[in-house]
């Protein structure tokens, strides 16, 4: 399993991306983003969001001008709230993500991790579950529907939280 790369510099600048579908109050994220940088010493360049659309190729400004940040130098690392808020559906994958970042020795921060009985949409599965349990080492997680039944595995990345915030 890949990890992502530290800041490797004091008091890094970095670009804060979120996304969310049509409607989505972003504000939430977007605070808790900057939050986590803030806790870090980290100063925010930029603030990006996007909406999601249903299309898998839809435009995504935000996530190109956060791209824009850390090639031109104006940003070392991109701050995102849950792994699927910067991948493409159907176009990228969070490795594809991974290695874009790594190839140009800039890092890339989540905020938020899966935890135990939290209420989350698989974006691999396009289903919404209760996680079981994760194991980060061996990358996988297990989750049950909301309403009982089955559990699947999946990758963590692929977590995101259902709700406003989705801490407990």
């Amino acid at each position: 399993m890949r990890m992502h790369l530290a800041p490797t510099t004091a008091h890094p600048t970095v670009a804060v991306y979120v996304s969310g579908p049509a409607g989505t109050d972003l504000e939430p994220f977007l605070a808790a983003c900057r939050d986590y940088a803030s806790e870090r010493d980290w100063r925010v360049s930029a603030e990006l969001t996007d909406e999601r659309e249903a299309t898998p190729r839809a435009p995504r400004p935000g996530w190109r001008a956060a791209k824009r940040f850390v090639v031109t130098g104006l940003a070392r690392g991109i701050v995102t709230y849950a792994p699927p808020m910067v991948v493409s559906r159907g176009t990228e994958s969070y490795s594809d993500v991974l290695d874009w970042v790594e190839g140009r020795a800039a890092f890339l921060a989540t905020v938020w991790r899966p935890y135990e009985k939290a209420v989350v949409r698989d974006s691999v599965a396009e289903r919404t579950g209760t996680v079981i349990a994760v194991d980060s080492v061996g990358g996988v997680a297990w989750l049950r529907a909301t309403g009982g039944g089955r559990y699947w595995t999946t990758v963590p990345e692929a977590l995101e939280p259902v709700g406003a915030t989705g801490h407990p």
